[in-house]
């Protein structure tokens, strides 16, 4: 089939964040199935070669700044631009950009990748409309609310987070079928009467590598720095350091790995302070080891955490809430991952990881299996199959 694979920025195997990487492997599924597909980013980031030499061709369709004479230009300066395109549909031009690569390359299914590439669909297209689902931006922007008092937003949203939960659902209902990243949303969109499958974002594969002996109990702060990070660094600040007595503190290593924040905070400096910063790192088996720990004490349902599965190729455990995990069914507590009740019980796992060095060989050790078992390409492709077969049928 022909396939008009229509994304926010450019698929890539090594990025800053999961959503770049769930592009790659949407698009190596794809060709592993043997479509033609055609990119069509709608910003304009690079496209790596070893994503260009996997699809057809490549569109860019990029938002026309407007002229500073035209209201466009106000609205832009005192909203957010992530949902000014929920409100305004042909926001900067973007729309009828779509519009023209669509009949031109005369697709046979469009794949939406992210909610907002669903708002530049025109209606009544008459083609199939696969939607790969990464979160609902109305749960971010609650997780957003609860830090804006020391994280504020610089602009508001456009819409209220009643009118942005309809409007996303609306979107959801449109399309032909559902591939999400996240096992907790699978329910949530079938109820919205669209069939819907999960599938975890996997990525390029990484090799084993083997633990360095003997190594110091080492914690990660792993990951791109945006809503779920902030929340991240700003829980384990002030919820689970004051737990920490200074000898369990001083007994582990603590260390960030991945991009650094474009404006410094509380929370950042308090890591820059007390952590390792690395920053972004292009091959992540250089900074992560077998035995790690990679800290996730989140506690929102907003979509799949692509560093559980980094960190299980690199054969290191994710430590989180129950919660934390509710997204990702494969992970269990205590085989292959920690998930703790609460604070306290997470600084308890945290001390026991760090006491029992046998547990950290065990853990780690299934950690990487879990990755070669249910974390590969050819495990995921059954999924795709399902989403692009019949009967696929044009929604209104």
């Amino acid at each position: 089939m022909r396939i008009f694979y229509l994304c926010p920025y450019a698929p890539a195997s090594t990025a800053t964040g999961g959503g770049p990487v769930f592009g790659w492997q949407n698009v190596a599924a794809l060709q592993a199935l043997g479509h033609e597909v055609h990119l069509v980013p709608t910003t304009g980031t690079a496209i790596p070669d070893d994503v260009r030499e996997r699809v057809a061709s490549v569109t860019h369709c990029l938002p026309i700044a407007p002229s500073w004479r035209s209201p466009d230009r106000v609205l832009s300066r005192v909203f957010r631009d992530e949902t000014l395109p929920f409100r305004f549909r042909d926001w900067g031009g973007v729309l009828q950009q779509v519009r023209a690569a669509l009949e031109r390359i005369g697709p046979d299914v469009i794949f939406a990748d992210w909610i907002g590439s669903l708002l530049y669909l025109p209606p009544n297209l008459g083609v199939p409309v696969v939607y790969a689902h990464h979160d609902f931006l109305h749960q971010l922007r609650a997780v957003r609310e609860r830090g804006r008092s020391r994280l504020r937003l610089r602009r508001p949203d456009v819409l209220t987070a009643s009118q942005l939960r309809k409007k996303e659902e609306a979107l959801v209902r449109n399309s032909s079928r559902v591939l999400t990243v996240s096992a907790s949303d699978e329910r949530t969109i079938r109820e919205l009467g669209v069939e819907c499958r999960y599938v975890p974002i996997i990525g390029a594969p990484i090799e084993r590598i083997e633990a360095v002996e003997p190594a110091p109990v080492r914690a990660v702060l792993l990951g791109r720095s945006n809503t779920a990070m902030n929340a991240t660094r700003r829980n384990l600040r002030e919820r689970i350091w004051p737990l920490l007595d200074s000898e369990l503190r001083s007994r582990i290593e603590w260390h960030q790995v991945g991009e650094v924040p474009q404006r410094s905070n509380p929370d950042w400096r308090w890591v820059e302070e007390n952590f390792v910063v690395h920053g972004f790192v292009e091959n992540l088996s250089d900074v992560l080891r077998p035995g790690d720990l990679c800290l996730v004490p989140y506690r929102d349902d907003t979509g799949f955490r692509a560093k559980f599965v980094t960190a299980a190729a690199h054969g290191m455990v994710n430590i989180g809430y129950r919660e934390s995990f509710a997204c990702a069914q494969e992970f269990r507590h205590s085989e292959t991952c920690l998930a703790a009740s609460d604070d306290r019980d997470f600084v308890r796992l945290l001390r026991q990881w760090s006491d029992e060095p046998e547990l950290r060989a065990r853990m780690s050790s299934a950690a990487r299996a879990l990755y070669e078992r249910a974390f590969g390409l050819s495990g995921v492709l059954p999924t795709y199959e399902w989403a692009l077969g019949a009967p696929l049928v044009a929604r209104a």
